[in-house]
């Protein structure tokens, strides 16, 4: 399931970016 994983991926990078911002 790579799908999953992506979207996992970009979630967690969205929340990292708003946590630095």
């Amino acid at each position: 399931m790579r799908h999953l994983h992506l979207a996992f991926a970009v979630a967690n990078l969205e929340t990292m970016v708003t946590q630095l911002t």
